[in-house]
């Protein structure tokens, strides 16, 4: 795994990838330059495809992450496609631009982990269990309406100068400018340790393309999404 951090840049399209390394929390099948990096722990779930892995590879990773998601650079993608029969979700990565994020940010604050209990309460299913997935260790950026926690924002992959953005917002609260104000409080938290944010935006969640480039984000590169 040092090897291949060592070949892995300090990019957005691999700001996944290169965290997982750096956490220690992968372990990689097949040869360097040719090899699928599976994610363990909280990145369980998580495939990324180096090079031009064999079609055995590929699988074996697969079988030992159900339900796995396997990302694939450009470059990857058309050897990724031909193996697989299918070409994959694009996903567009963007970076912060031209800074439109709100400055004020009152009814938003990160939750300590004395706070962890309030998402006990998230009345939707799917993101209280996501979110109790987050380790302790992760800020997560809260909007808050009524005392309750509504929009959340967090670093789902963290490198050295980059993190990646996490969001979701409770659906009765959608469209009131609540997830702008949660990504723009975490964004505050992770500048102040050097970190700048990316944004995925996969093609078939336009409402998410949308967001980003309102708040100023551009388009940078791209990347394909295989689900296994």
């Amino acid at each position: 795994m040092h090897a291949l951090l060592a070949g892995i840049p300090d990019l957005p399209r691999w700001v996944e990838l290169r965290s997982l390394l750096l956490e220690g929390s992968a372990v990689v099948h097949g040869q360097l330059g040719a090899c699928v990096v599976r994610g363990t722990g909280w990145g369980d779930g998580l495939l990324f495809a180096v090079g031009e892995p064999p079609l055995d590879v590929i699988q074996e990773a697969a079988r030992l992450s159900p339900d796995a998601e396997l990302l694939a650079v450009p470059e990857s993608q058309p050897h990724v496609a031909s193996l697989l029969g299918r070409p994959g979700l694009r996903a567009q990565i963007l970076r912060l631009g031209e800074d439109r994020l709100p400055a004020d940010l009152r009814g938003i604050r990160l939750l300590s982990p004395s706070d962890r209990h309030l998402l006990e309460q998230v009345p939707e299913p799917p993101l209280r269990d996501e979110l109790r997935l987050v380790p302790h260790h992760v800020p997560i950026a809260a909007a808050f309406v009524d005392g309750q926690p509504v929009s959340f924002c967090y670093p789902g992959s963290v490198t050295e100068t980059l993190w990646d953005i996490s969001i979701d917002t409770l659906e009765p609260f959608r469209r009131r400018g609540l997830a702008s104000l949660a990504v723009a409080a975490m964004t505050a938290h992770q500048r102040r340790l050097g970190r700048e944010p990316v944004w995925g935006a996969a093609d078939d969640n336009p409402p998410s393309l949308a967001l980003a480039q309102k708040l100023g984000f551009e388009v940078v590169d791209e990347i394909f999404i295989f689900q296994m």
